[in-house]
């Protein structure tokens, strides 16, 4: 099947896209065929950039979960401190111009 001719673009572009796509359609070839090939051809880099893909979304994985055990962490000791606060015994402190009060 050939390659749909483009419809848009410059007219020199558009001219030189329907050469080139005649000239592979009379050598036999579609961009279907040559896109099989040079993907066959660059198969293990494709797959090699998966891998890393792959590693690299694993490890943020890990960041992300790290991030959220920290952040439970920090919640957990920051509502201790808020209920011991809260629970604590007070003194009243006497305010500035209030009378001071002397303990015997």
């Amino acid at each position: 099947m050939p390659a749909p001719f483009p419809k848009s673009g410059t007219p020199v572009k558009i001219r030189l896209v329907r050469k080139w796509i005649n000239f592979l359609n009379e050598g036999g070839l579609t961009l279907d065929a040559i896109t099989a090939e040079t993907l066959s051809k660059k198969l293990d880099d494709v797959e090699r950039i998966d891998r890393m893909i792959a590693n690299a979304e694993a490890r943020r994985h890990v960041v992300l979960r790290e991030i959220d055990r920290h952040r439970a962490a920090v919640a957990a000791r920051l509502r201790a401190v808020a209920e011991a606060i809260e629970e604590g015994e007070f003194e009243e402190v006497p305010g500035p111009g209030a009378p001071q009060v002397r303990a015997a």
